[in-house]
């Protein structure tokens, strides 16, 4: 069948956070003991640390069960383990956690930019399916928005506010109702073979297993809409 829209994954597909992200969550855990000591928690750095890591291991075992455990969830946890219950501060430690991405920022993935402009000047609609962990969906968004290419996309999903994960089949088939398409004219391209190209298969998607290393996403996108 024709394809009428692409969704991309994210993470090693769209962006490349492999440079920042142990640089952003060692920011995350150093600002949030920071903000706690300014306002005289006895709190230690250690215990920060602990409560981090422990939020972690929950986090990746609500996603091995693939539902979200999202950033609001998490700092709540955080909250928790620190005995913050101000609610004040709590909403201080959601922000700096959240926004982290804005300071400590991933990269395009090369070709990124040329594929996604030449998806919109031939036509075909756009969308994204991303698992998140620590940095929420909205402030993925505003990552985009801040570079410009947000209004590409006909349609964003991110996992912590949809509730499920990659490859549960909810998430494409909510991607399918979105974009007004059958899910067998949608092409996924994703760099996970379970979580993507199996979960985009299982839902009825055409779909391609994008191997960073060696292939050029804007060859293959390229190649599928027939523009090579």
């Amino acid at each position: 069948m024709k394809i009428k829209a692409v969704v991309f994954d994210l993470y090693r597909t769209l962006i490349d956070d492999s440079g920042v992200e142990v640089q952003r969550e060692n920011y995350i855990k150093e600002s949030l003991y920071s903000l706690l000591e300014k306002n005289l928690y006895p709190v230690k750095h250690k215990e920060v640390v602990a409560a981090y890591q422990e939020m972690k291991e929950v986090m990746e075992d609500f996603h091995k069960r693939q539902v979200a455990f999202g950033a609001f969830s998490q700092v709540k946890y955080l909250a928790e383990k620190l005995h913050v219950n101000d609610h004040v501060l709590f909403h201080k430690m959601f922000d700096l956690y959240s926004m982290a991405v804005l300071h400590l920022s991933p990269k395009f993935m090369p070709h990124t930019l040329d594929a996604l402009e030449l998806l919109k000047d031939n036509g075909i609609k756009i969308g994204l399916i991303s698992n998140t962990g620590i940095t929420p969906g909205f402030a993925l968004r505003l990552w985009l928005e801040e570079r410009k290419v947000a209004n590409l996309f006909h349609t964003m999903l991110f996992s912590d506010e949809v509730g499920v994960l990659k490859p549960n089949s909810l998430i494409f088939e909510i991607m399918a109702f979105c974009l007004g398409l059958a899910p067998e004219s949608i092409l996924f391209i994703g760099d996970t073979p379970t979580i993507d190209y199996e979960g985009a298969l299982a839902a009825h998607f055409q779909a391609h297993l994008f191997k960073p290393e060696e292939e050029n996403l804007y060859e293959i996108v390229a190649k599928y809409i027939g523009k090579v």
